[in-house]
């Protein structure tokens, strides 16, 4: 249920069921249950790729239509990689373009293990995005890239997750 911008009341003007319904009941839903899209990894993904790729075309393509300018992303995924001192480097694109400034990305994670690569590591990030046209519908796609090896999200065995919901 979209927000509805409250009326201007002035002395004189009918008050009704229906108007109360839309301005105070449904924006009140509108606020409790804000657009949003989930998607939690229900398996493994791998990337060799030394260039920004998609991680899942479908699946981690999430798409929302926001009453205002702004959406919040927040990202939780566990990730291994077979090489040790290796780097990977995320992006998020919005409606195809970059999020981030510039060609770097939206955050990384170095390898640091020399004994045991496969060592599981965090990467979670909250990031707001702004400037977005109202009730315009806007599609966040999660980007990654490796220098070197076969980096993996952990999706089978761990909560690895993204969503995208409004904020304003």
């Amino acid at each position: 249920m979209p927000w509805t911008e409250p009326a201007e009341w002035e002395v004189g003007d009918v008050l009704t069921d229906e108007r109360l319904n839309e301005e105070i009941r449904d924006n009140l839903l509108a606020l409790k249950d804000p657009p949003s899209a989930l998607y939690t990894l229900a398996g493994n993904y791998t990337t060799t790729n030394t260039s920004f790729v998609d991680v899942d075309t479908t699946n981690l393509a999430l798409t929302v239509t926001p009453a205002g300018t702004k959406v919040m992303i927040m990202l939780n995924l566990l990730l291994e990689h077979d090489t040790s001192l290796a780097i990977t480097t995320f992006d998020i694109l919005k409606s195809g373009v970059s999020i981030s400034p510039g060609a770097s990305g939206i955050g990384a994670v170095r390898h640091q293990n020399t004994t045991n690569p496969s060592k599981f590591i965090p990467f979670t990030r909250v990031l707001t995005v702004t400037g977005l046209t109202p009730n315009t519908s806007v599609t966040f796609k999660l980007q990654w890239k490796t220098n070197g090896g076969t980096a993996t999200i952990i999706g089978a065995t761990a909560l690895s997750q993204m969503l995208v919901q409004e904020m304003s």
